[in-house]
């Protein structure tokens, strides 16, 4: 049986309706005031976030010039038997003006194919006004903005995901010091996110333990219930270190997480450049794990490869989603009564001219009723002009101020 056909199994009627009930929220702005339920892709620049993001999706993530690293990407993949839709749409963050706002608002673009995906990322890039792009020579190297990409039709799968730019170690010719920290902020906003669910992705590389991800995670979710950790390039380590990295994905490591890791080996760029098909990678995937030395380690398959991974996200988003989206309906309907409440507060609305008069008429009688009449210009004068018949001068009323001059 195919890799497609066991993963069309995977997808149900709740499936879809509950992520399309997250991304219809999402799209209305309700993110910015609940947490939604979310899959979010994390890890340091060059640990291969976007070959496993290319595996689990099947979107052909450009990877020249970093570009697609400059802002959030949300891919929705929703399976059906239908012809294969895919369209590229912009979420604007709150922070912009309303103007700005609407222009990233009308972006809309339907791709007839994956490959078009650099076009639509380099136009977007644009439009959110990040330097590099076309057209931009001054402005932020990142961006808050979100890139959505739906993809309906026969993909296989339900899944939605979020994608990140890559964490910045050290400050370059390319990326400043206010670039790195951009970053670091956009991955905390998300991970901090106690309904978001980290995808860490680590080189094997490269020390497991002090990579940003992973003390980001430490941060955040120091329980390690929601961090999925993803193990990339296991054909670049030293030989003879296979037995500690074979510890660490079957979670027998001193790097400990509750929903475990996965191994995955991405194509090389040999492979990528001779265009490589999916099914050519998984292929070639099991073959690597299935040989020495990896053979000999005892790894657990359903933890190994992409197809793997694919089919336990999607179980881990409909559990999570499922759990989950009572505790938003809650705080969705705390927060619409505390809204009405303030509305209420702000008294009845007053569209006309003539509505305003009839509520500033009483207003008005109630301060002439509690305040002393204005004075007039003789009578002050009176006041103050010394008398004709006594010496004596007038001393002004008690309380008089500028406002009661006519």
């Amino acid at each position: 049986m195919s890799a497609k056909v066991e993963l069309s199994e995977l997808h149900s009627a709740k499936s879809t309706r509950r992520l399309e009930q997250i991304a219809g929220l999402r799209v209305r702005g309700i993110g910015d005031h609940v947490d939604l339920p979310q899959l979010v892709v994390c890890g340091d620049q060059s640990a291969g976030k976007s070959s496993v993001l290319e595996g689990i999706t099947g979107l052909p993530f450009p990877r020249q010039d970093g570009v697609c690293t400059k802002f959030a990407t949300e891919i929705i993949l929703q399976h059906s038997d239908g012809e294969r839709v895919i369209v590229a749409t912009i979420l604007p963050t709150s922070s912009r003006l309303e103007q700005s706002k609407s222009k990233l608002q009308r972006y809309k673009r339907h791709l007839a194919e994956f490959e078009e995906l650099p076009v639509a990322i380099a136009e977007v890039g644009s439009l959110m006004g990040i330097r590099g792009f076309e057209g931009v020579q001054d402005g932020p190297a990142f961006a808050r903005d979100v890139l959505r990409i739906e993809v309906t039709g026969p993909v296989g799968l339900h899944l939605t995901v979020v994608d990140l730019p890559g964490l910045i170690s050290v400050a370059n010719d390319e990326q400043t010091e206010d670039d790195v920290r951009t970053v670091q902020d956009l991955v905390d906003s998300y991970v901090a996110n106690s309904r978001t669910i980290i995808l860490a992705v680590v080189q094997a590389n490269n020390d497991i333990a002090n990579q940003g991800i992973i003390q980001k995670s430490r941060r955040f979710d120091q329980a390690g219930e929601r961090t999925v950790g993803i193990i990339t390039k296991p054909d670049l380590i030293n030989e003879g270190t296979e037995k500690r990295i074979a510890l660490l994905a079957k979670n027998e490591d001193t790097t400990k997480l509750k929903l475990g890791f996965f191994l995955v080996k991405n194509p090389t760029p040999s492979e990528l450049a001779s265009g490589i098909t999916s099914e050519q990678r998984r292929k070639a995937e099991n073959r690597y794990f299935q040989s020495p030395p990896w053979k000999e380690q005892a790894l657990r398959m359903d933890r190994v490869g992409v197809v793997s991974l694919q089919k336990f996200l999607q179980n881990l988003l409909d559990q999570h989603i499922e759990r989950e989206l009572p505790k938003v309906r809650e705080e969705i309907s705390n927060l619409m009564r505390k809204t009405e409440r303030e509305i209420t507060a702000f008294g009845d609305d007053r569209p006309t001219v003539g509505h305003l008069r009839m509520f500033l008429s009483p207003v008005s009688q109630c301060s002439f009723t509690i305040s002393p009449p204005p004075l007039s210009m003789a009578t002050i004068m009176r006041l103050i002009r010394p008398s004709s018949v006594k010496a004596e001068s007038k001393t002004i009323p008690q309380g008089f101020g500028p406002s009661h001059i006519v």
